[in-house]
């Protein structure tokens, strides 16, 4: 029978006659955090809970609210087939997967904003559960494991990621690098061919889903080879053995072979689509760095670098006190460092210095190791210090990172396994005292910050209170003004983001589009001219100065700027549609129809309808009720309400000779809208004939 030792666990004889010791009784704590993974996703899940209410912000209306490309899901190569900024002058990326999901959003709820935030949270809780997972699976013991995941979870570095809805890419990466990982894992450490092969096997969608989220994916090679590096824990089997690095790559590269193949041929996969659609497999020539995204390529030389090392100062303070978050990081948000006598870029190389010894030192200590290397190897590469990238620094590009950053801290204070757990008992509930705390500073940062994403409203606001010296904060909080009506406001607003910086034509355009309405004409027309002579194809630039144009009688000069602005558009449906305005107004209705007639097909369906109503109206007034007749159709049942559509369904009905039924329209306009004077006289007319 197993005898018990005072102050110990049962000890268990074995067959032999021995007794086998075994360790102290895990505590109360420790057997809590087994459902560490649960708590990681409630937490993950719960504390964004209230971005269901947020409307789309700062990038979500490129990517979401204007983008036709989501609409039609029925059509793939609209958002599987393009580049993810997919706009003159900007630079060229490729990710497919989540521009896919947002299709998918759009297809089942349209722009409801909760919809795409659902997903986002949902996301945001499966990884802080994998988190938990991967972290087992390293040989971490459940309490380290569990605070990993949490702190993970609650990291407010990770707001812009998920209450910023284009931050989907951030966390459809992380969603499938955490679960490749894991799955290499599971192939690394499997006793069979047949189960090394099936894991790998399971790694391949989960790479696929990795790499065409976003490029960061292409790492996951490089990540899993740290596998072959780190030192065998007791809690994988064994004890640990002092090896040498060849000896270990030696030993561990053929139990990795499969699944390290299959993730090679996903990354192989995603670099020929990526040519494909974008022309190149890094950055196409013609795909500029905006400098305003990223003023690195306005420095060269030392300076360049070092203001690349002073980001990685700011980025060590966002992950271990981020009390001071921005959405906006652009120029003179950051200020470069030009000179070895500005000492910002010291903490960074102290750091980078610091990682480096590190890895020497967590040698023997495989969670923490694992987390230092994969923050370093999904760190670096946007870091700008060997490549420049379209940013010069956003949170978001830490949502990856800090995977391994969570791993890191979580092994160091708290243990590399349960084992280790058990024997620190004692100084245990010490150390989760100081993580509860740090997690108790971070969810009151989060629950700070994460209102200034409720709308644009409230993170324009606060953005150019936090960085009133960028040139975006102060065109972003314009706009907020233009909505609220304040026009001079909105002038103010951008007159200073131009001194700031003077060739800002988002800027120029805005100001020459507000000088319009507030009628002061020639200063608008300043001002859109250098707005359309910067980028022809911006519709909102060319509407507003045709329209001065037209007032002023240059008309030609009116008309060349609209076709310029189709020919920059290559054809663009909402320039053409301009275009065949215009010349309806004009009085060329046959041109008109042959514009309008070829943007119709390409139109938003917030579009169509206004469509199908001037289609039909113009052919009515070409003389073709017939052609006309079935866009009125359509369109009145589209807007049953609107009487307009009613109306010339009527005149194109009696064109047809179909009096009786244009009459009956028309008495159903004026039983529903008895003031419509149009539909009166119309009907008095008729009744006259």
């Amino acid at each position: 029978m197993p005898t018990r030792k005072a102050g110990g666990r049962p000890k268990k004889s074995r067959p032999d006659g021995r007794v086998a010791l075994r360790g102290p009784e895990p505590s109360l704590t420790q057997r809590t955090m087994r459902w560490g993974w649960l708590l990681a996703g409630l937490v993950g899940v719960g504390i964004y809970l209230p971005t269901l209410s947020h409307e789309f912000t700062f990038d979500d209306s490129l990517i979401i609210v204007g983008n036709p490309r989501i609409v039609e899901l029925g059509r793939p190569g609209l958002y599987l087939a393009t580049s993810w900024w997919n706009e003159k002058n900007s630079h060229k990326e490729y990710r497919p997967a989540a521009m896919a999901s947002f299709a998918l959003n759009h297809a089942v709820g349209g722009l409801d904003p909760a919809g795409y935030h659902a997903v986002n949270v949902a996301l945001h809780g499966l990884i802080s559960m994998l988190i938990w997972l991967l972290a087992r699976r390293l040989g971490a013991g459940p309490a380290a494991a569990t605070v990993a995941a949490v702190i993970f979870a609650l990291h407010p570095v990770h707001i812009e990621s998920v209450a910023g809805v284009v931050g989907r890419s951030e966390l459809m990466v992380t969603l499938g690098f955490v679960a490749t990982l894991l799955a290499a894992h599971m192939s690394f450490r499997a006793t069979g061919t047949g189960g090394r092969r099936g894991w790998a096997a399971a790694a391949f969608p989960l790479a696929l889903l990795a790499v065409f989220s976003k490029e960061h994916g292409v790492l996951l090679p490089v990540a899993i080879l740290i596998f072959c590096v780190l030192p065998q824990s007791e809690a994988a089997g064994g004890r640990r053995r002092a090896e040498s690095l060849c000896g270990l790559v030696r030993a561990r590269l053929p139990r990795l072979l499969p699944a390290l193949i299959v993730v090679v041929v996903a990354v192989a996969l995603y670099f020929v689509a990526r040519k494909a659609v974008i022309g190149s497999f890094l950055r196409p020539e013609g795909s500029p760095i905006n400098a305003m995204d990223n003023p690195l390529v306005l420095l060269a030389g030392i300076d360049r670098l070092l203001t690349a090392l002073s980001i990685v100062g700011r980025y060590a303070l966002l992950l271990v006190a981020p009390f001071y978050p921005s959405p906006d990081y652009s120029l003179r948000a950051i200020t470069p460092v030009t000179g070895i006598a500005n000492p910002l870029w010291v903490p960074g190389l102290l750091l980078l210095g610091s990682a480096g010894a590190g890895v020497y030192l967590l040698r023997r200590r495989a969670v923490a190791l694992f987390g230092l290397l994969l923050m370093l190897v999904t760190f670096l590469v946007s870091s700008n210090l060997f490549l420049t990238i379209g940013t010069i620094m956003a949170e978001r590009l830490l949502y990856l990172p800090s995977v391994g950053f969570c791993l890191l801290v979580a092994a160091l204070g708290i243990g590399e396994s349960a084992a280790v757990e058990r024997a620190r008992a004692p100084r245990l509930k010490g150390a989760l005292v100081g993580f509860s705390i740090w997690a108790a500073a971070l969810l009151v940062q989060h629950a700070r910050y994460l209102p200034k994403w409720k709308d644009e409203e409230c993170l324009f606001t606060y953005m150019v209170g936090r960085v009133p010296n960028s040139a975006r904060a102060r065109v972003a909080y314009s706009s907020i003004l233009f909505r609220r009506g304040d026009l001079e406001g909105t002038v103010d607003q951008l007159r200073r983001a131009l001194k700031l910086h003077p060739d800002l034509f988002e800027a120029v355009g805005r100001l020459g589009i507000t000088y319009a309405l507030l009628g002061r004409d020639e200063e608008a027309l300043r001002q859109l001219e250098r707005a359309h002579a910067s980028d022809p194809s911006r519709v909102d630039v060319n509407k507003p100065l045709s329209e001065i144009l037209t007032r002023q009688g240059r008309l030609e000069r009116a008309e060349r700027i609209l076709r310029e602005g189709l020919r920059a558009s290559r054809g663009g449906f909402r320039a053409r549609m301009l275009l065949g305005l215009w010349l309806d107004e004009q009085g060329r209705g046959a041109e008109a129809l042959t514009h309008l007639d070829r943007a119709y097909p390409h139109a938003d369906p917030s579009d169509k309808a206004k469509l199908l109503l001037i289609l039909g109206w113009l052919h009515v007034q070409q003389g073709q009720p017939a052609k006309a007749l079935p866009l009125l159709e359509q369109y009145t049942e589209a807007r049953p309400t609107d009487p307009e559509g009613h109306l010339w369904l009527a005149h194109a009905l009696h064109d047809e000779g179909r009096t009786a039924e244009a009459r009956r329209w028309l008495e159903q306009i004026i039983d529903q809208h008895p003031d419509y004077e149009p539909a009166r006289r119309r009907l008095e007319k008729l009744s006259s004939d």
